[in-house]
């Protein structure tokens, strides 16, 4: 129960570090679905990392399994993202923050420049798209994102960080 409690703390902590870079790039008047959201790409890492070091921190045998590791991470990077998701549309249906019409505008700004390549009927299909686009749709494709990414950084970690118990031999 400690693992997951542990895992839980830090990912409410990196949601809330995940909030902070949202308004940032906000501030800094990029939308946070643009290209600019990569710079936030370390936050899971961080927040798995600390979980593990925490959790590795607390127990009494100094071995752990990649089973074990990969869970600890797993569990906070799928809090993070699930509480950050949710703090976002909260904040975004709340307040008027202006970054689904920074998405947008970035979004056609490419669309634009690839009108001569596409032609015009899929550049009139792509326009349509980018007007149906919402806070939730946009908020869930990062939620599966994060899910995706979060799963090869626990693999990762689970990889470097296991300790296996030392064989009789040895």
């Amino acid at each position: 129960m400690e693992n997951q409690k542990v895992s839980l703390v830090y990912g409410f902590y990196g949601a809330l570090l995940g909030v902070a870079f949202y308004f940032m790039l906000l501030v800094s008047g990029n939308s946070p679905w643009s290209s600019a959201s990569w710079m936030g790409a370390w936050i899971p890492g961080v927040t798995a990392f600390l979980s593990i070091k925490k959790h590795q921190a607390l127990r009494t045998e100094p071995y752990i399994s990649f089973s074990q590791i990969f869970v600890i991470a797993l569990i906070a990077i799928l809090t993070q993202a699930a509480v950050y998701n949710i703090m976002v549309l909260f904040v975004g249906n709340v307040i008027d923050t202006g970054a689904i019409e920074m998405y947008h505008a970035e979004v056609l700004e490419y669309t634009v420049e690839m009108k001569d390549l596409f032609g015009a009927e899929i550049y009139d299909k792509m326009l349509k798209e980018i007007e149906k686009t919402t806070l939730s749709s946009l908020a869930f494709g990062d939620f599966i994102y994060k899910i995706i990414g979060g799963v090869i950084v626990s693999l990762i970690l689970s990889t470097t960080l296991k300790k296996n118990k030392p064989s009789i031999n040895e």
